[in-house]
């Protein structure tokens, strides 16, 4: 379990950011995680000094990356209905509350009523039966009543009657007719574009005649199912010369499905977008981390104001490791033995160094300066009547 953020490390970044570093802390101690991430990242064999040279730009992407993640939190905070929700929400607009396409008709659930005729539900008068579910106004505008004859208001002549029951909606057989009349969908999905052209369709096909809007054919006022019309009458429809949508619940219900299809593809597209930044910035993350064992470390160290020397025994070991003449000689050693002999015969130039000087010393006049004389690897300097003994590094 993370700790708690410290009382005294309160401020708005390490908030927003304690939970999120609390994680990865208890991820890289689970099992072999940060062995794995190392070798991921390939900063298993980078030193200190390589790792710092990309801190930066390590951090700045990991802060574009936090930035990305909180905004694309924030922005899907609410989750957007799934595909099953929508399906019911669309179902229940058609077919009424628990109805889909699977289910055969039902009355009740259609209009509110029990039993009813053509004439009841499509021209009814009271409170609009046929205008709460889109399936009856399809039923009322390409049914006739059943006492009609030779009447077929949608699909073309010789085509069997759409006739409802003498008391109540047309049968199961007769809407999978109903629906067998109109082209089938190429495609299963539905986008929202397609949810609100269907609306405003069907809005297209309505009429406005005084406060009343129908739906269908209606040579009269009056909507029967037979010498007055297939149609729907939807008493109070208009107002001002437009419709009362709120007369026609299926229509907001179908237009609020479009909306919920439009949060959800938005929803999926800041998901998608903000996985796919991440996962750039993640893979310019190991690369940058993946080059840091190749790169050079220069330090900014002051030069030393005189050569630094090693000291005489230091010296004697160094060039003791070297047992052949010519490694020896290539490494600003004296080799003592002859140049075919291997063995314990590498020694420090400074032995002879400080015979010569002391053998100079006594030659050289005071008052006088001594010409300057350069050996393999050594300067030495007189001057003064002293002799100094400087080494010159053949790197410097």
């Amino acid at each position: 379990v993370a700790a708690q953020l410290p009382h005294d490390l309160q401020d708005d970044e390490w908030k927003q950011k304690w939970n999120i570093w609390a994680e990865a802390e208890l991820y890289l101690e689970t099992e072999k995680n940060a062995e794995k991430l190392k070798a991921l990242y390939g900063i298993k064999t980078a030193t200190t000094e390589q790792l710092n040279t990309i801190r930066h730009e390590i951090s700045r992407l990991t802060d574009t990356a936090y930035e990305i993640y909180t905004t694309a939190a924030a922005a899907t905070a609410a989750k957007p209905k799934e595909d099953a929700e929508l399906a019911r929400l669309l179902a229940d607009a058609v077919y009424g509350q628990g109805k889909s396409a699977a289910d055969n008709l039902d009355q009740n659930a259609l209009t509110g009523a029990s039993t009813g005729n053509y004439a009841a539900v499509c021209a009814d008068g009271a409170d609009n039966k046929g205008a709460k579910k889109l399936a009856t106004a399809i039923l009322c505008t390409c049914g006739v009543a059943n006492a009609a004859s030779a009447k077929i208001p949608c699909g073309a002549a010789g085509e069997t009657e759409p006739k409802w029951e003498a008391d109540n909606i047309p049968q199961q057989p007769k809407w999978t007719d109903f629906r067998a009349r109109c082209l089938p969908r190429r495609h299963k999905s539905v986008t929202a574009a397609e949810i609100r052209q269907a609306v405003q369709t069907a809005i297209g096909t309505i009429h406005i005649k005084a406060t009343n809007a129908y739906i269908g054919k209606h040579p009269t006022d009056t909507c029967d199912g037979d010498s007055q019309g297939a149609c729907l009458k939807i008493t109070g429809g208009a107002s001002g010369n437009k419709l009362v949508e709120e007369k026609l619940p299926w229509l907001g219900a179908i237009a609020n499905v479009a909306t919920a299809v439009e949060a959800r593809t938005a929803y999926n597209k800041a998901l998608t977008d903000a996985a796919m930044t991440l996962t750039k910035l993640n893979k310019m993350a190991i690369v940058l981390s993946k080059r840091a064992h190749f790169m050079l470390v220069t330090t900014n160290a002051a030069p030393h104001k005189h050569p630094v020397k090693q000291a005489p025994e230091e010296e004697e070991q160094r060039c003791m490791q070297y047992t052949a003449n010519k490694t020896c000689t290539e490494n600003n050693c004296k080799w003592e033995g002859t140049d075919k002999s291997d063995g314990d015969f590498c020694k420090p130039k400074g032995v002879e160094g400080q015979k010569n000087t002391a053998e100079m010393q006594e030659q050289i006049p005071k008052g006088k300066s001594a010409p300057k004389r350069k050996l393999k690897g050594t300067a030495k300097i007189v001057a003064n009547g002293k002799i100094m003994l400087e080494k010159i590094s053949f790197f410097s």
